[in-house]
């Protein structure tokens, strides 16, 4: 049996990428082939901290929307981007890269860029309590130290498992999944600031 889609683009639940016009080549020749053409996109960059996963390691992650509103709204491949920025000569720098899933039009789109040099986090855990047989409160510390000379937000993630709750915190939190919450901390230049927070975990 055979069964024939007559969007050429939207292929079952695939998406096929069209190519400005025909291509020559010769033999065993390779030649690289832009699907969009340059754009300018208005992007975030944003600094994130993961101490139980990175260490002292703050990372830069730049966002943007792919929205026509932001310059794109076109659906975009899987694979590696990478990001450049100006230097006072004029010329560009490669400042980092990231691989991206296929990106449906309207969807946001996250990249990790590499770690940020002036930003350094500390994670401590300050104390452990058994509550009961099956409860227990930990308490924690995340520090991040700007050796920097602009402030900068920070945002730190933290992951919880099983079945928690906050007791106590010194600034509030966003819970984005049911494992993850993520606090936002300000940090002005060349000063260190802190967030502590206290767990409950029932087993």
């Amino acid at each position: 049996m055979t069964l024939l889609f007559e969007d050429a683009l939207d292929l079952f639940a695939y998406h096929l990428y069209r190519i400005a016009g025909p291509i020559d080549l010769d033999l065993l020749e390779t030649v690289q082939v832009p699907l969009v053409g340059p754009i300018q996109v208005h992007v975030r960059r944003a600094y994130v901290y993961d101490g139980a996963r990175d260490g002292s390691k703050v990372r830069v992650r730049v966002e943007f929307g792919n929205e026509k509103g932001r310059g794109l709204g076109t659906p975009l491949p899987a694979g590696r981007v990478r990001l450049y920025a100006a230097v006072p000569s004029g010329a560009r720098t490669l400042v980092g890269e990231d691989a991206i899933g296929h990106t449906a039009a309207e969807e946001k789109i996250k990249i990790l860029s590499g770690i940020a040099f002036d930003l350094v986090g500390d994670r401590t855990r300050l104390s452990h309590t058994r509550v009961t047989r099956n409860v227990t409160e930990d308490q924690y510390k995340i520090t991040i130290r700007n050796r920097g000379a602009k402030p900068a937000t920070v945002t730190i993630i933290e992951t919880l498992y099983g079945n928690w709750e906050i007791t106590a915190k010194s600034s509030d939190y966003r819970k984005r999944e049911a494992d993850t919450v993520e606090f936002d901390l300000e940090i002005g230049a060349g000063q260190t600031s802190a967030v502590t927070y206290t767990a409950r975990f029932t087993y």
